[in-house]
């Protein structure tokens, strides 16, 4: 992502779960990226998946009933 400027970070623990959270957002026209980041527990992987922070309450309630499980939330930087 070019911009990141507004950008919420999810760290996910994996590809697959960070793909499947990506598709589910953009089923509802929620743009989204996935990037490798370094994990907030510096233990293992982790993939970010950037959105905007105006869709964030949107993708938590759309993860929380689809049972995605988001490590933590962090402003892009």
């Amino acid at each position: 992502m070019k911009e990141l400027y507004g950008m919420c970070v999810a760290e996910i623990g994996s590809m697959t779960q960070a793909m499947r959270a990506q598709r589910l957002l953009s089923e509802l026209a929620i743009p989204s990226t996935v990037q490798k980041t370094q994990s907030s527990s510096g233990r293992g992987c982790a993939y970010g998946l950037y959105i905007s922070c105006a869709q964030k309450e949107n993708a938590e309630m759309i993860f929380g009933r689809e049972g995605v499980k988001i490590r933590v939330w962090k402003n892009a930087k």
